[in-house]
């Protein structure tokens, strides 16, 4: 079984003020709606699961959702680490 790792896409632009998401033009992505890729949403799935490709991201777009998947990782890590009781990048 081959496995991928997807984030949920919204289109509530409210959520792309929280830290981690990342909002993508429609007009970049090929998707019919302007949507927010939530970085705290990610998800394993087995790749045939994946039927239809609905869009697509330039990489300057992908360093951006990285960037933003650090920002929530980092989080975690120091929120289990219990060095402090806010949740801030380390």
């Amino acid at each position: 079984m081959q496995t991928v790792i997807v984030a949920i896409l919204t289109s509530n632009e409210r959520l792309a003020r929280a830290p981690g998401n990342v909002m993508v033009s429609a007009a970049l992505s090929g998707l019919k709606k302007d949507s927010v890729v939530n970085g705290t949403q990610l998800f394993t799935i087995d790749h045939e699961l994946l039927t239809d490709h609905v869009g697509s991201l330039p990489p300057r777009v992908m360093r951006v959702i990285d960037s933003g998947l650090r920002i929530v990782d980092s989080t975690k890590i120091t929120a289990t680490a219990g060095e402090s009781d806010t949740l801030e990048p380390i």
